[in-house]
């Protein structure tokens, strides 16, 4: 009796440190938001043509945390209608298009890499990141979804079979996931930003 009182106490005790957490969390973020408004608005202000592409470039790293993309690439997509979403696509894309800075003959300023370039050879990397992620979600759920048969072996290397495959799997899983993402989202930048070279 006294020990289920005392798991029932701890139990509320740690629900109440969760939602206190979540809402300090929430909390936090809304200063976050405006101090992050503020030194957008001031980078923007400051930046033109003829501001160095080192400023531009630590400006836009203090702002999002991305040290991956050029300042000409920053001062082309900030001129876009969506200039936050197009930052955003063509970062999480990267591996998959290349800016084209000098184009203007051909109007292309986004492109994709050769390998990528041909349309039937983005489709099959799709299809095939699709099918991995399928078959190793499906082998990382293996011993949750057919837990009586797997329990049968004992309840704790069942625990230890599901934590394991989880851990191995799903880290699969979720790379193919996000691969096939990252295409999508190459895709949608080369099709606002470029279209096909």
């Amino acid at each position: 009796m006294l020990s289920t009182i005392a798991q029932i106490i701890a139990l509320a005790a740690s629900a109440y440190a969760l939602y206190k957490g979540v809402i300090e969390f929430s909390l936090a973020k809304k200063p976050r938001l405006r101090e992050d408004y503020e030194f957008a608005k001031k980078l923007l202000t400051e930046i033109d043509e003829s501001t160095h592409n080192m400023i531009v470039e630590k400006g836009y790293i203090a702002l999002t945390g991305d040290k991956e993309l050029r300042a000409d690439e920053i001062r082309y997509f900030l001129g876009a209608p969506a200039p936050s979403s197009s930052l955003r696509k063509y970062s999480y894309a990267r591996n998959f298009v290349k800016f084209l800075p000098n184009s203007q003959s051909t109007g292309h300023r986004v492109a994709y890499i050769d390998s990528f370039a041909n349309e039937k050879k983005r489709a099959w990397y799709k299809r095939r990141k699709l099918c991995y992620y399928w078959i190793f979600a499906l082998a990382a759920f293996f011993p949750i979804i057919f837990f009586s048969l797997v329990v049968k072996a004992g309840f704790i290397n069942a625990l230890a079979l599901a934590f394991a495959s989880l851990c191995a799997f799903g880290v699969i899983a979720a790379d193919a996931l996000f691969d096939y993402a990252r295409m999508l989202r190459a895709e949608e930048v080369v099709l606002e930003h470029g279209g096909e070279p």
